[in-house]
């Protein structure tokens, strides 16, 4: 069951773009305003300066928003990828149990088991393609949290720097608003990037899981194989010259070539012997 987890809207969408710059334009002309009124006289409260920081503040906080929405989207689309995670991974356990007892058929043949053998290459490779998809996802994901500590640190440089300005009551109010807004904001934003980060994080672990399964039971798949193939040259009942199937299996005929130049040596080996055996190589190489 191939799983899809989409575009990824968290790292291609303008507000993550947008935000960082934001964030230091309004540190910039925060600093800005406060060397401008150092030796200006009390502000007025319709002073420009803070009029400036006012609707760089609200800016910053409309993005904070967006981005708000796109995690909220994002958290869905996690849940999402989770609930067809369990399905798959339910399927998954139903055909390794399926396969673990076919191998202790003793009837199976060895065409079924190289039929079994790509089924579970196939499976290990989907669940390769999942993990590198859930991968880049937390990275993403990962990526989006450092911003929003980083953008969190610099906003409570800039509250601290707003307490110290001698700021008309009415634009501290408005600043302080926006201020703690933004930071309401960042810390719910966080909220969502731990939820969607806990998600691929653990579903991550249960694919390298499963991954694992299938690989050793891929490895006793090829043992299986290895152990008939040499039952079917050298079996007391099957004659290896006239049962072999032709063109299958080199590394089967290589080892019968060994063992029968050890049953004939050469000074005393026949020739009916010898057009045998290579009558025998002929057909099985």
């Amino acid at each position: 069951m191939a799983i899809t987890l989409g575009k990824d809207r968290m790292e291609e969408s303008n507000p993550w773009r947008r935000s960082a710059g934001a964030a230091v334009f309004c540190f910039l002309l925060l600093l800005l305003t406060s060397l401008t009124l150092l030796a200006a006289e009390p502000a007025s409260e319709e002073a420009g300066p803070y009029k400036d920081l006012e609707k760089s503040f609200q800016r910053v906080l409309d993005i904070e928003r967006e981005k708000h929405e796109i995690l909220v989207a994002g958290l869905e689309s996690a849940k999402a990828f989770e609930a067809e995670l369990d399905q798959s991974l339910d399927n998954d356990l139903l055909q390794i149990s399926t396969y673990r007892n076919q191998l202790f058929v003793p009837s199976i043949s060895i065409n079924e088991l190289r039929d079994v053998f790509r089924d579970i290459s196939a499976v290990s490779g989907r669940l390769a393609q999942n993990i590198r998809d859930a991968e880049e996802r937390l990275a993403s994901v990962h990526r989006k949290r450092a911003e929003a500590l980083e953008l969190m640190s610099l906003y409570q440089k800039q509250q601290g720097i707003t307490r110290e300005q001698e700021v008309p009551s009415a634009s501290r109010r408005r600043l302080d608003d926006l201020l703690n807004g933004i930071m309401k904001q960042l810390r719910d934003n966080e909220k969502r990037i731990d939820a969607i980060d806990a998600i691929y994080s653990e579903q991550i672990v249960r694919l390298r899981q499963m991954q694992a399964e299938f690989t050793g039971l891929a490895g006793r798949v090829t043992k299986k194989i290895d152990e008939e193939t040499v039952q079917a040259v050298f079996h007391r009942d099957v004659s290896p010259v006239f049962r072999f199937v032709p063109g299958e299996w080199q590394i089967a005929a290589a080892s019968a070539r060994d063992n029968l130049s050890r049953l004939f040596s050469a000074d005393s080996r026949p020739e009916a012997a010898e057009r045998q055996w290579r009558s025998f190589l002929s057909e099985a190489l």
